[in-house]
């Protein structure tokens, strides 16, 4: 198992998040999940090109509000017609 969290650490999201300079209040689910991009197109190659880009998680669900509850989140990695693997989350709401 790959240690997502201790790379997390070092996510520009969540540093920013952290400093509360986006998203304050809003909660995201945790990420269980390798990252989610920057792979060469048709491939689960991480970007070969010149530029080489780090591979990051750039595809994201946040939320907020009372009564959500988070059920799922997960990514696909079995697509590969882009250079991102898409993200889905399944969420429980609660009308209060």
């Amino acid at each position: 198992m790959q240690d997502w969290d201790n790379l997390q650490r070092f996510d520009q999201l969540n540093e920013e998040r952290a400093k509360k300079r986006v998203f304050e209040g809003f909660i995201e689910p945790r990420i269980a999940f390798g990252p989610t991009y920057k792979f060469d197109p048709d491939t689960d190659n991480w970007d070969s090109s010149e530029k080489q880009r780090t591979p990051s998680w750039c595809d994201r669900i946040l939320f907020r509000g009372d009564g959500i509850a988070v059920l799922a989140y997960s990514s696909h990695p079995e697509f590969t017609i882009s250079d991102h693997k898409p993200v889905s989350g399944l969420f429980l709401v609660v009308r209060l």
